[in-house]
C-alpha cells in the first residue's frame, strides 16, 4: 500500500504545481501524515528484523535471553531510524 502511495505520488508530480499543492494539502491531514509514519516504521522494523536474520544466519543469537534481547533492541532501533529519518 505505501509503495503504491508513493508512486503514485509521482505521477501526481508530473501533473503540475497545481496538482502538487493539492497533494500537499492532503498529505498535511493529521492521520494521513501517521500512516506514512507507520509505513516508514514498517520499512525499518523489516530492515532490521533482515539484520537479525543476517546474524542468526552466522549461527548467532539463538539463545532465548539473546532472542528476547535482540527483538527490544529491533523495535527500538526501527523507532529511533523512523524518528531521525521522518
Amino acid at each position: 500500500m505505501g509503495l503504491i502511495l508513493y508512486v503514485a505520488s509521482f505521477f501526481i508530480i508530473l501533473q503540475g504545481n497545481e496538482a502538487y499543492a493539492q497533494l500537499q494539502s492532503i498529505l498535511d491531514y493529521g492521520i494521513i501524515r501517521m500512516a506514512i509514519w507507520f509505513f516508514v516504521y514498517a520499512l525499518f522494523f523489516h530492515f532490521c528484523h533482515g539484520i537479525r536474520h543476517l546474524v542468526w544466519d552466522v549461527g548467532e543469537g539463538f539463545e532465548k535471553d539473546q532472542m528476547d534481547r535482540n527483538a527490544i533492541i529491533e523495535l527500538a532501533l526501527s523507532f529511533i531510524l523512523t524518528l531521525i529519518f521522518y
